[in-house]
């Protein structure tokens, strides 16, 4: 079974609900893959590696633009206020990377 990196963008209640449904799909149904909390970012530091620990993430970025960049990261979920998700999708698409959106681009 190979591994999907997960990147989170966003701390807030949807940031935290789909961190726990990342952590918890296994559970429910069966994945060709595992799933890896790779990293998570909020533009606060303390917030992001709080959140991070807290919610199982391997690593914390104060910027969104890094977990882009991290090679550890294959899909990026974008939980950020609607106005920054079109910028933050774009990157990681040019990036390469798979794009998870909470709302609308």
């Amino acid at each position: 079974m190979g591994e999907l990196g997960i990147g989170l963008i966003g701390t807030g209640f949807m940031g935290r609900a789909h961190a726990l449904a990342f952590r918890n799909v296994s559970a429910v149904f069966e994945l060709p893959v595992r799933l890896h909390l790779a990293a998570l970012a909020d533009a606060d530091r303390q917030r992001a590696e709080h959140c991070a620990a807290a919610w199982g993430f391997a690593r914390a970025h104060d910027d969104w633009q890094r977990l882009i960049d991290d090679p550890r990261v294959d899909l990026v979920a974008i939980t950020t206020p609607n106005h920054l998700h079109f910028p933050m999708a774009m990157a990681a698409l040019q990036a390469g990377k798979a794009v998870y959106c909470e709302k609308p681009l």
